[in-house]
């Protein structure tokens, strides 16, 4: 049962990647498109205000996706990893097993003493 959830799982998420990435596909065509149709026009001051506006549009949106998605989310997946590491470091006990390989390596003492 658990294999089938997670192949439903999975099937669910490339979907949903296929998609956003078919809508990002078509936004930029539609940009391109728009920015040809500009630059076929004879009127240059309105291709470069159209330009400019597009420009400052898409660096405002970078800006806004580095700060509000990426950053969190890099910040959320380091603590996680840096959390699970601390985690398994103390339910590991390693300072008890690094006497035990000590002793036992090292000094040639038994595990049973």
């Amino acid at each position: 049962m658990p294999k089938t959830v997670t192949l439903i799982a999975g099937l669910v998420v490339v979907s949903a990647v296929a998609y956003q990435f078919k809508e990002d596909i078509e936004k930029e065509t539609r940009t391109i498109q728009h920015l040809q149709a500009l630059a076929s026009s004879n009127d240059t001051d309105e291709k470069n205000n159209s330009l400019d506006t597009i420009s400052q549009f898409s660096l405002a949106n970078s800006q806004h996706y580095v700060k509000q998605r990426l950053i969190p989310s890099v910040k959320a997946s380091w603590n996680e990893q840096v959390t699970k590491a601390t985690h398994a470091m103390i339910d590991n006990d390693l300072p008890t097993q690094a006497s035990r390989l000590w002793n036992k390596h090292v000094l040639g003492h038994s595990d049973k003493q």
